[in-house]
């Protein structure tokens, strides 16, 4: 009988570590210039700090003179680069960061730049949470759901609100486009018309469809949706 209980007790220790894992801390560091993707398996990134600019001469310096970092400004960071972090991975399964400066400013020219991120894994994914899909214009996307589940489209907007390091063929044209493209409540409408309470859905990310908020600036389309139950809906 004791043998038994030390057995079962062995075991529910294990299945509650397996359950929930340690919401450690994890960083990420991104030379300016670079990108780099942070994921939790099947749980959500909660995003602690971010911090875009150069606190440390050591850095993202390599290849260069000692000469030239010393020179460097080590007391430089953006000022929104949390809330921009914040925006485009926080209950997200995983993303991407970028590290440059059409995305967070130029808070000290002349200085080699990093992003460094500090994050952890929480929860559980489920289909009631929010999901992110972003496309280039005159392409395709397509949105699904699991069975006995509607998308619900909670936020869309065909146009640009970031630079040319997304859907922009490289950084040409990072100086002309309109990073303040808003086309949100025509694009919400539009997107609901075509995928509001269907298990999946085609958007076609094009003018003909969306309409042209900023003519001359390459567009992107992009959408947050949930998975909803049919019947009841999310809460």
């Amino acid at each position: 009988m004791r043998m038994y209980l030390v057995v079962l007790l062995l075991s529910s220790t294990f299945c509650y570590t397996q359950a929930w894992p340690t919401q450690e801390v994890r960083s990420a560091l991104v030379c300016e210039g670079g990108k780099q993707k942070i994921r939790c398996t099947h749980q959500k990134i909660q995003i602690i700090s971010a911090v875009y600019g150069r606190t440390d001469r050591s850095v993202c310096q390599w290849g260069l003179d000692w000469t030239v970092a010393w020179l460097w400004n080590v007391n430089c960071r953006a000022a929104n680069t949390l809330a921009i972090v914040k925006n485009e991975c926080e209950t997200l399964s995983e993303c991407e960061l970028h590290a440059n400066n059409a995305e967070y400013g130029d808070p000290c020219f002349g200085t080699k730049k990093y992003l460094t991120v500090k994050y952890r894994c929480i929860g559980r994914i489920t289909p009631d949470d929010t999901k992110r899909a972003r496309v280039c214009e005159n392409h395709k996307m397509s949105l699904e759901c699991p069975e006995r589940r509607n998308i619900d489209i909670v936020w869309a907007n065909f146009g640009r609100l970031k630079g040319a390091h997304i859907c922009g063929d490289g950084f040409f044209g990072i100086f002309s486009w309109n990073q303040a493209c808003q086309h949100q409540v025509a694009s919400k409408a539009i997107a609901k018309q075509y995928c509001q309470d269907k298990e999946h859905c085609l958007l076609d990310a094009t003018v003909a469809k969306f309409g042209d908020a900023c003519w001359g600036t390459k567009k992107y389309l992009e959408v947050r949706y949930r998975c909803c139950p049919k019947k009841g809906g999310c809460d």
